[in-house]
C-alpha cells in the first residue's frame, strides 16, 4: 500500500463501510501507522517523525529500503477485559511507543472522517466537561478540570517546574470493568515553548486517536494562552497503542 493509497482509503470509510471490514489483520495495521506517518509528515512539515522504539523506527526502514510493506513491530492481543470482552475480537498492539507531534494544532491533514467540529466538541464534551453522565463510572473533565486551574497558574509563575502534572488516573480504576485510557497530562516549558506529554493506557488508532489528538491540542493552546508561553510539541505515549480486528 502506497502513502499516497493511505488517504484515500482512509476517506473510503466514510463513503463505503465495508472497506475497512475488506482489509485484513496486517493490512489494517499498516494502513493506520501508514496515516499516523503520513498526517505525522503534515504536521511537523519534514520527513522526521519520532518514536520513541528504536526497534520500530528499524522495522520502518528496514521495509521501506526493502520495497516491502512499512510495518510498526505488533502482536496480536485477545480482549479478554474492557472493550468487546468474550467477543470474536482480537486488537493487533503496537509494542509501546511515542510520537512527538511537533505541531499539534495543524490540522490540515484530518481526514473526512474526523473534521475539526468533532475535536471541538470532544474537547468541550469530553475534556472540559466536569459532569459525568448517569451511566458513566468517570468521565475525563471531572478529573481534568478540578486541577486545571492550578496547573495553568503553577505555569503562569513558575514555567520551570515538573509539578504541572494532571492526574487522570485514580488507584480505585483498577476495580473498574473498563478504567480510563488517558492517565496523565504533563505541561513542560523547554526549547522555549509550552510542550503536553500524554500517557495513555490504551488508545484505538483507527477510531479515536486523531480526534483524541486534537483535543489535547486544544488543551496544550489555551493552558499555554493563559501561561503566556508558545505552544510547543504535544509527546504521545502508550503501550496499548492498537487497532481492532473485527
Amino acid at each position: 500500500m502506497q502513502i499516497k493509497d493511505v488517504i484515500a482509503a482512509w476517506n473510503n470509510q466514510a463513503d463505503d463501510a465495508n472497506s475497512w471490514d475488506n482489509l485484513d489483520a496486517d493490512e489494517r495495521v499498516e494502513f493506520t501507522i501508514r496515516f499516523m506517518m503520513t498526517s505525522l509528515k503534515f504536521l511537523t512539515n519534514v520527513d522526521a517523525y519520532n518514536f520513541l522504539s528504536r526497534e520500530c523506527l528499524a522495522a520502518i526502514n528496514r521495509a521501506e529500503e526493502g520495497g516491502k510493506p512499512a510495518m510498526l513491530e505488533s502482536y496480536d492481543q485477545h480482549t479478554q477485559r474492557g472493550s468487546f470482552e468474550n467477543e470474536t475480537t482480537y486488537r493487533r498492539q503496537l509494542y509501546p511507543v511515542m510520537v512527538e507531534i511537533q505541531e499539534p494544532l495543524n490540522f490540515t491533514y484530518l481526514p473526512k472522517t474526523v473534521t475539526v467540529g468533532m475535536i471541538e466538541q470532544y474537547y468541550a464534551e469530553e475534556l472540559l466537561n466536569p459532569v459525568k453522565a448517569k451511566n458513566q463510572k468517570y468521565n475525563y473533565g471531572e478529573r481534568l478540570v478540578v486541577q486545571l486551574q492550578t496547573v495553568m497558574d503553577i505555569l503562569y509563575k513558575t514555567p520551570f517546574t515538573n509539578q504541572a502534572v494532571i492526574s487522570i488516573s485514580r488507584p480505585e480504576d483498577i476495580f473498574l470493568p473498563e478504567p480510563p485510557c488517558l492517565r496523565e497530562l504533563a505541561f513542560s516549558y523547554f526549547t522555549g515553548k509550552l510542550n503536553l506529554t500524554s500517557y495513555w493506557r490504551s488508545n484505538d488508532l483507527s477510531e479515536a486517536f486523531l480526534t483524541n489528538q486534537g483535543g489535547l491540542a486544544l488543551l496544550l493552546r489555551d493552558v499555554a494562552e493563559y501561561a503566556m508561553l508558545p505552544v510547543g510539541s504535544h509527546f504521545y505515549m502508550s503501550p496499548g497503542a492498537h487497532v481492532y480486528i473485527r
